[in-house]
């Protein structure tokens, strides 16, 4: 970030409404308009595409997890890292519904 440069891209095919960095783990939660959210994993990774002398460190995104929900389940906002430790995702759903991971 401090470069201003584009280390690598991940193409997606929803538009995103919100991303969710957590503070203690390496993970990402991406939120979409109108797709259930994904957890991908930030790994630094030698950048093997140099060329010159030695590789630098890059940042990179591996998908971990694609959330199912229920046909009539949409969200409703964005989603976010909650609990102790960060370990659940916490997701507000439409119409009263209570979103699961059926996966």
């Amino acid at each position: 970030m401090l470069t201003r440069q584009k280390e690598s891209q991940t193409p997606l095919f929803d538009d995103v409404r919100d991303i969710s960095i957590s503070k203690r783990m390496p993970f990402v939660l991406v939120s979409f308009e109108q797709a259930p959210p994904q957890l991908w994993k930030l790994e630094i990774v030698r950048d093997r595409a140099q060329t010159d002398g030695e590789s630098p460190l890059t940042a990179r995104l591996n998908l971990k997890h694609s959330f199912a929900l229920d046909a009539a389940t949409s969200i409703a906002g964005s989603c976010c890292f909650r609990g102790n430790g960060e370990q659940f995702v916490f997701c507000v759903g439409k119409g009263g519904r209570p979103f699961r991971d059926s996966s």
